[in-house]
């Protein structure tokens, strides 16, 4: 269980590095719910362009219970081994949206990165994500603000 979280982990971080074969673009005006109700495959990817010009990247996965508390501890355990001069700057092991149950790490790489990492995973209505995106510093406020907005439709 603590390979496959680490693993995850490792996934979202390097979310981005690559094109994923399923994805599909939602604009910011669409209703997250609207975008992802279709499909309901484990490993689907869709990105949502929210109006900061940033793109949240969601992926879906099994739920289990307890699973925003376990992918937050296992980020809180394996960000310091992949990136050792990390700073963590917003942490949540459990929240809620609504309906929507969450986990959230806000985190620079390293004391020099530009960009903010944010990431965690939301459940909702018996279904989760791993959700994704960066974006600079000082927006970083903005943007988490649009990204619990698109978290809290999920339900």
């Amino acid at each position: 269980m603590k390979h496959l979280l680490l693993t995850t982990i490792a996934a979202v971080v390097l979310v981005g590095c690559g094109e994923a074969q399923q994805s599909s673009v939602v604009k910011s005006s669409e209703s997250v719910k609207q975008a992802i109700q279709p499909q309901s495959e484990e490993g689907v990817h869709h990105t949502i362009e929210l109006a900061s010009g940033t793109n949240l990247s969601l992926e879906e996965i099994q739920n289990n219970r307890g699973l925003p508390h376990s992918y937050f501890d296992q980020g809180i355990d394996s960000i310091p081994l992949i990136h050792p001069h990390h700073r963590i700057l917003v942490k949540r092991r459990y929240g809620r949206l609504g309906q929507t149950s969450y986990s959230l790490i806000v985190f620079l790489e390293s004391s020099t990165a530009d960009e903010v990492d944010i990431s965690g995973v939301a459940v909702a209505s018996h279904k989760a994500w791993v959700y994704h995106t960066k974006t600079d510093l000082v927006s970083m406020t903005a943007t988490l603000q649009l990204v619990n907005e698109k978290l809290s439709q999920l339900s």
